[in-house]
């Protein structure tokens, strides 16, 4: 199902702007889009839980126009695509050529399981600006035992036919692999290097398994065990291959903590600088934060000026949030605290249901912080 919207384009952007940032929020950088809610997957750990593609919520092209036409003038100048499984859309391929054209975007990512990136569908993506456009594939380990225990029998093969046909043609470097960090999957992370290596893409990243979603209802799906962030900070400071690969590459949690250990929370997220907006018409400060307090609904429909100045009254106590997270007890006392204070919101709300609690990844970040003070470094 596809809605059809009004556009109502702001014509205050100066003044919104001058708003946002005086109640304390963030001027918006990447607007994330779920251009449907549908998906060819039933993936394991899928937060969003997307459904089946025959019962999807889609929007159409002119609503991601209007959408970023409006927030380009807030200062968004990257655009994501996602879902769902965004090549299920049937105009996708168009609101990446039509975007990429925007006026204000440097970058257009689309988001994909791979599993779509078939002969005919990679043809026409090699129609579109490579300047602009760039591709995010989840792979979720260098093996079909780690990648299909989450998307299922088969999935790994479809994906990793896809990147290459990707590859092939010259598009290594506009991808970027990513990686969800498990219990079972994150040994995989070296091989992920190195494969990446392999195929001549550009970047590498990885993030912690969120329980919510899917994943909360499958036990024996886990967060990384402390040891084995351990393992990963040794390797890394042991292996000479792989510290150059990494730099080179990747960006994956632990290591990005411990070598940004020193510096103090300021350049945190703290809203809204990545706003999500759902196939449904709702707004959200960010895609870790679709929560009802937080939410401006039916965003297709109403005037720009209106939804911001709904967001300035919503959003405006998202600073303070933040601030009083860096003061709980747990907090003070963590040799870390400076630097997380407290970790994502998003995390807090979503999987510990309480935005005054550190997040779900507190134990591994103190891993990261102790490793940092046993070593000296």
């Amino acid at each position: 199902m596809k809605r059809s919207i009004h556009h109502t384009t702001s014509i205050r952007p100066n003044d919104d702007k001058k708003a946002i940032t005086r109640i304390g929020l963030i001027l918006p950088a990447e607007l994330y889009v779920m251009i449907t809610d549908g998906c060819n997957l039933t993936c394991r750990h899928c937060w969003p839980q997307a459904k089946d593609v025959a019962a999807a919520v889609s929007i159409t092209l002119s609503d991601l126009q209007a959408l970023v036409k409006n927030f380009t003038r807030l200062g968004v100048n990257t655009l994501t695509l996602t879902g769902g499984e965004p090549l299920t859309h049937p105009d996708c391929l168009s609101m990446l050529a039509h975007t990429a054209g925007q006026t204000g975007l440097h970058q257009v990512w689309l988001q994909t399981n791979g599993t779509l990136l078939t002969p005919d569908g990679v043809a026409q993506l090699n129609t579109l600006p490579r300047d602009k456009i760039h591709v995010q594939v989840s792979l979720d380990g260098t093996h079909p035992a780690t990648h299909d225990r989450l998307r299922g029998t088969g999935r790994f093969k479809q994906t990793m036919d896809g990147v290459r046909r990707l590859t092939r043609i010259g598009w290594g470097p506009n991808i970027r692999l990513a990686f969800t960090e498990t219990e079972s999957s994150i040994a995989d992370l070296p091989d992920l290097l190195n494969l990446a290596d392999e195929l001549g893409v550009g970047q590498v990243v990885s993030g912690c398994l969120v329980k919510r979603g899917r994943a909360a209802g499958h036990t024996d799906l886990k967060l990384p065990r402390q040891d084995q962030y351990d393992a990963l900070l040794t390797r890394y400071h042991h292996d000479r291959i792989f510290r150059e690969q990494y730099h080179r590459l990747a960006n994956f949690s632990a290591i990005e903590w411990f070598n940004g250990k020193a510096y103090a929370l300021g350049n945190q997220c703290q809203c809204m600088c990545m706003p999500y907006v759902t196939a449904t018409g709702d707004l959200y400060p960010c895609n870790m934060l679709p929560v009802k307090r937080w939410r401006i609904a039916d965003i297709f429909n109403r005037p720009f000026g209106e939804v911001v100045d709904e967001l300035l009254m919503r959003w405006r106590d998202i600073p303070d949030v933040y601030r009083k997270r860096r003061e709980t007890p747990s907090c003070r006392s963590c040799i870390g605290g400076e630097h997380c204070g407290g970790g994502c919101l998003g995390r807090a709300i979503d999987v510990e249901s309480d935005g005054n609690l550190p997040e779900d990844r507190c134990a591994l970040r103190k891993t990261v912080y102790r490793y940092s003070k046993e070593n000296e470094c």
